[in-house]
């Protein structure tokens, strides 16, 4: 179940399980970082075809480096919790556990 953590400004946190969401709105737009175990899975899902799989699905996403070079997902502001509902159901699916994790955050409350 996800359950917000906190929001300050325009950034918002929030918790399911293993996972973490931060979202920053700008705009019409959204950027979201998902924090796995504490690690960034930005990569390892661009890595496992998971933008080719939003791409067939007329879901236009980009990557966003904006919060101190990590990758974050550029998406429509609208869609940020469902978009947040597919990652989990992709990584659960795809078992997140045997992914090579590398980018550690380390800063992960920070604005």
């Amino acid at each position: 179940m996800l359950i917000e953590q906190k929001r300050i400004d325009n950034i918002e946190w929030y918790k399911d399980d293993d996972y973490q969401f931060k979202v920053k709105y700008i705009g019409d737009k959204a950027i979201l970082w998902v924090n796995f175990k504490g690690y960034n899975i930005a990569m390892p899902l661009l890595i496992w075809d998971f933008f080719v799989e939003m791409e067939d699905n007329g879901i236009p996403l980009k990557l966003n480096k904006e919060w101190n070079g990590y990758e974050g997902f550029e998406i429509e502001k609208d869609d940020v919790f469902f978009f947040i509902g597919l990652i989990t159901f992709y990584m659960k699916e795809k078992n997140a556990d045997s992914m090579i994790l590398k980018d550690k955050f380390i800063d992960w409350n920070d604005i």
